[in-house]
């Protein structure tokens, strides 16, 4: 009969997410800005060029669900198209519905440096709010 040799590996926990939070005087620049972070979380910020416009309307059952499909489609636009914003100009109405102009361009390897991939936006501690001094927001992004 064998005996089992000690173990020569350890198995340690690792978390891979990511917090972020967003602040703006208005739920068009929350979104927009909320969008920039995630791009800034894939590749360096500052060599992205606008170059290409793409246009996008989004709607949802409220605030918080819009900001997950708004960011899911800022990725899928990146995992599809290999497509990165850089100006985002958002416009709601009724904190339920959504269209944009994305100004960017393609992934280009020799220019983007990238930095992360980032998986999804989860609704893990979601939070869209209005306060007296505009709007905030946090969300975690699976990486």
């Amino acid at each position: 009969m064998e005996t089992a040799t000690p173990a020569r590996y350890r198995l340690l926990a690792h978390t891979a997410d990511m917090g972020v939070f967003v602040k703006a005087p208005d739920l068009d620049g929350l979104l927009a800005s909320a969008a920039q972070a995630v791009t800034e979380l894939l590749v360096e910020p500052g060599a992205v060029q606008d170059r290409r416009e793409l246009a996008l309307e989004l709607e949802a059952a409220g605030t918080s669900e819009l900001l997950v499909r708004w960011l899911s489609e800022v990725l899928f636009l990146f995992e599809t198209r290999h497509f990165l914003g850089r100006r985002f100009q958002v416009r709601t109405a009724g904190g339920s519905r959504l269209s944009a102009q994305i100004g960017g361009e393609e992934l280009d390897w020799e220019r983007h440096r990238f930095r992360c991939e980032v998986k999804a936006v989860t609704r893990h501690k979601l939070r869209v709010e209005s306060t007296a001094r505009g709007w905030r927001a946090f969300f975690i992004v699976d990486l």
